[in-house]
């Protein structure tokens, strides 16, 4: 069962942070109870493989993700938990050095210190 755990932390990466472990808990019962009607109709335990087939005839995580997030239509509702990711990561990456930068200038610059005395 380490590849439906696998696939459930690979989902909870991309769902709102407030309702992660409500949805995580609903599908993994939810798969977890598919995988006992498929051993009960094969009479034995599945294996990887089968595991696998099972959930890719779910989805990819990010769509199955998707299908819990409120409605967006910016870009469209595949892409916009990528594109959401991608803004935030290329705003860190923006401001954390910005904000480093003016520290150590404000600091350490006694031009800028002279120019802004009050700040």
């Amino acid at each position: 069962m380490e590849l439906i755990d696998r696939y459930l932390q690979a989902v909870k990466f991309w769902l709102p942070k407030a309702q992660k472990q409500d949805i995580i808990a609903e599908l993994s019962e939810d798969i977890r109870s598919q995988v006992e009607e498929k051993e009960a109709e094969l009479g034995r335990k599945l294996n990887d493989a089968e595991v696998e087939a099972i959930l890719i005839q779910r989805g990819s995580p990010i769509v199955v993700a998707n299908r819990y997030l409120p409605q967006r239509h910016l870009i469209g509702p595949l892409l916009f938990p990528v594109y959401s990711l991608v803004l935030k990561m290329a705003w860190l990456f923006y401001l954390v050095p910005w904000l480093f930068v003016w520290i150590c200038i404000a600091s350490f610059a006694p031009s800028y210190r002279a120019q802004n005395p009050g700040r």
